[in-house]
């Protein structure tokens, strides 16, 4: 049975909303750290080949593959050993820093008459809640819009660029290069092959007969294969709606808010944005879970019937 807060006891489980939210979220190996954040979330992109061809015929009805190469910021790591043109079209598989989602250790929710609740990171580790990118400019003002209908539609947490003070330093900074560089809050990390790497790949481009096989994507202005940009997101709900396991602290106005495990050993804890019935926040996690069941049956079936 799911009570409300002001009535409960120690070991019950529990259903509150709140305005009043205070926690941290931060990303060590980047210096970065955001108030008011349950969970802060980096996302790495790399700047890989890939290729793609097409089959042809000649004038003496001779069929023959032509291959072409793109490049571009991707979310995951091309290999290209397999590629037809493997040493001119190279991807350094380099991945220091991947992407990773961090919550915040504990969010202390206010809840009444100078009361605090003070929900658990199992908890905030699956918070229900929009996510929205993070830019970090001068005086936190907002990117001029791009289009003219682009301002009303962003939802970008701006920040000051003073809060980087400590970034320079950082260990993603310090080890791997990485520097704010802005164009939409983005963290660059620059590729820089040694000298004999650069020597045995044009050895290889000679023996592959690609040393002066130039394409389009070869002549374009772009990123370096290998070059890394890092970006945040961030789930920083101004309202939410908490179910868990309660054990109060009468002595100084708090409780703590954490897992419910349920006599089948199922673990119940919720903290969505809004301010949401029980039975509305059930409604939604049970509809997910359906969702993902559904999808993982369909890839069964295709690895089935392949």
């Amino acid at each position: 049975e799911v009570i409300s807060l002001p009535d409960s006891e120690d070991g019950d489980i529990v259903h509150f909303q709140s305005d009043e939210v205070d926690a941290s979220s931060a990303d060590v190996a980047f210096g970065v750290a955001l108030q008011g954040v349950v969970q802060i979330s980096r996302e790495t992109e790399y700047c890989q080949w890939s290729e793609s061809s097409t089959t042809k015929r000649d004038e003496n009805n001779r069929t023959y593959t032509q291959y072409y190469y793109t490049k571009m910021w991707r979310s995951y790591r091309v290999n290209s050993m397999m590629f037809d043109q493997a040493a001119a079209h190279h991807n350094p598989q380099r991945d220091p820093l991947p992407s990773a989602t961090f919550a915040a250790s504990g969010a202390r929710l206010g809840v009444g008459e100078g009361r605090v609740a003070t929900v658990d990171q199992a908890i905030l580790e699956h918070t229900k809640a929009p996510w929205r990118r993070v830019d970090w400019t001068l005086g936190a003002v907002p990117r001029p819009a791009r289009w003219l209908f682009w301002r009303s539609r962003d939802s970008t947490r701006y920040e000051s660029i003073e809060a980087l003070a400590g970034a320079e330093s950082s260990p993603a900074a310090r080890a791997h290069n990485f520097a704010y560089v802005g164009q939409g809050g983005y963290f660059f990390s620059p590729y820089q092959a040694s000298m004999s790497e650069s020597l045995f790949k044009y050895f290889v481009q000679y023996l592959e007969g690609s040393l002066l096989d130039w394409q389009l994507g070869d002549l374009m202005p772009s990123c370096t294969a290998g070059d890394i940009r890092v970006r945040f997101r961030v789930q920083d709900p101004h309202e939410v709606s908490v179910v868990g396991k309660v054990k109060h602290d009468t002595k100084n106005k708090a409780c703590r808010i954490g897992l419910y495990r349920t006599p089948k050993g199922h673990d119940v804890g919720m903290l969505h944005a809004g301010y949401q019935s029980f039975q509305d926040m059930m409604s939604e996690e049970i509809n997910q879970h359906r969702l993902w069941c559904m999808a993982m049956r369909a890839v069964t079936l295709l690895l089935a019937s392949a």
